[in-house]
């Protein structure tokens, strides 16, 4: 490649990119230019191309510049707080499942307030990822959760929860019959009262929420379908 004052070389244009080509210290305040920033790393890749004469010299120079542009600090540093707090809270969800058996945090868990929060906001991540939305679950986070059994649709963790509630009933009461006024619990004597309303749809070939696996989970402690 050649110049207007002769062959370009290498330290010729490092020397155009590192300086401005014009001076303007002359120049008003008002009429001096704007440069922008340059890039933090500039490379200059170059392709000798030896010409075939008799002189066997170079004839020409192909000369690449590569702008590379580093990550942000800032920006490593919080993508790795982000994995080391979910390497916490998934943690803290394993020590829940050895606990109780189950990965059914509930909503209003007064014990660990930030790990229910953590869980729902993984089932709102999830529908993310499903929809190809822009989502902070990976897929081996996916790996990690669904290996230790963890629910993803949130009806069916709302289920799971008032069947806990069911069970821990059981073991105070004795039974399943949960009374229409339970003031200590209002939503478990609703719930079970459409258990069995869902109940008799399903029977009814209705469309109903009611699942072979969830009449299992209901019969293997005992649940009562008729309480008249």
């Amino acid at each position: 490649m050649i110049g207007l004052g002769g062959p370009l070389t290498i330290q010729h244009l490092q020397q155009q990119i590192q300086q401005p080509k014009y001076q303007h210290q002359h120049l008003p305040q008002h009429e001096q230019p704007h440069h922008a920033a340059l890039p933090s790393r500039i490379t200059i890749n170059t392709n000798t191309k030896t010409d075939t004469n008799t002189t066997g010299t170079a004839t020409g120079i192909g000369i690449g510049i590569g702008i590379h542009t580093q990550p942000s600090f800032e920006g490593v540093r919080f993508r790795e707080y982000q994995a080391e707090i979910w390497s916490e809270k998934f943690e803290e969800l394993c020590t829940f499942r050895r606990f109780h058996g189950h990965c059914h945090v509930p909503h209003h868990y007064n014990q660990n307030a930030g790990l229910a929060q953590w869980v729902k906001r993984q089932r709102y991540q999830y529908k993310l990822k499903l929809d190809n939305k822009r989502s902070t679950l990976s897929d081996e986070r996916v790996r990690l959760l669904n290996k230790i059994g963890f629910i993803w649709n949130s009806h069916d963790a709302v289920w799971e929860e008032r069947l806990q509630d069911l069970l821990a009933y059981k073991r105070v009461h004795g039974h399943c019959i949960v009374p229409s006024n339970f003031e200590s619990n209002p939503q478990l004597a609703v719930w079970t009262k459409r258990q069995r309303r869902q109940y008799k749809k399903y029977q009814d070939g209705s469309s109903s929420s009611m699942t072979p696996e969830r009449i299992a989970k209901l019969e293997t402690i005992g649940f009562v379908w008729d309480c008249r």
